[in-house]
């Protein structure tokens, strides 16, 4: 072995040590952040600081969001609480709000309104539960895509790129949403305050 290969050969062992012992540190400070984000709900604190800035101060609505998206990219669901967590679309609509108040503040014109009972009821349901064609179930779970929910996250052009996903099976698929008053890309958040399911619209 040549002295140029040696050399090389003990910088990357010094720099495979110096990653790993930053690693070791870096799930430190995670476990401890975590913690500390449980302890303070600083979470839910984050959610309800957007909505009482909307219309105030979009700096003061951004810096929430900016937490909240790095605070579900790193740690997910376990940042929210047990109960939130044991209802599927619940966690999933408080897991996404940094995407509701991220698309008001880029349009200001849009207002809130309650979801009926009934329309939040359809979220929660299996897409084996609900009037759809075969193929269409297939495709959404084959996308792994099992809730309704899930439907409203989902990026529609991935959805058409599936085999034997044209557009009428879409069509067959939006006026279905459309029948129970949603629809993909449709924004939801849970207001903690009165136990509402909200949305935006014109």
């Amino acid at each position: 072995m040549n002295e140029e290969l040696e050399k090389r050969l003990i910088d990357i062992r010094k720099i495979t040590e110096k990653i790993s012992n930053l690693k070791q540190l870096l799930a430190e400070e995670q476990k401890e952040t975590l913690e500390a984000i449980l302890a303070c709900d600083a979470f839910n604190k984050a959610r309800q600081n957007a909505i009482d800035n909307i219309g105030v101060s979009n700096a003061a609505v951004l810096q929430e969001v900016s937490f909240m998206k790095d605070a579900v990219s790193i740690f997910g669901s376990k940042i929210i609480s047990e109960d939130a967590k044991a209802d599927k679309a619940h966690a999933s609509v408080i897991l996404n709000e940094y995407k509701y108040f991220d698309y008001w503040i880029g349009n200001p014109r849009l207002k809130e309104v309650k979801l009926p009972e009934e329309t939040v009821k359809v979220l929660k349901l299996n897409i084996l539960d609900v009037d759809l064609p075969v193929r269409i179930t297939n495709v959404l779970r084959a996308l792994d895509i099992y809730y309704i929910f899930e439907i409203l996250l989902a990026d529609p052009r991935e959805i058409r790129r599936c085999r034997n996903f044209g557009a009428n099976s879409m069509k067959l698929l939006v006026d279905f949403l459309l029948s129970k008053k949603l629809n993909i890309g449709m924004y939801i958040r849970f207001d903690e305050q009165s136990k509402e399911y909200r949305t935006l619209v014109l």
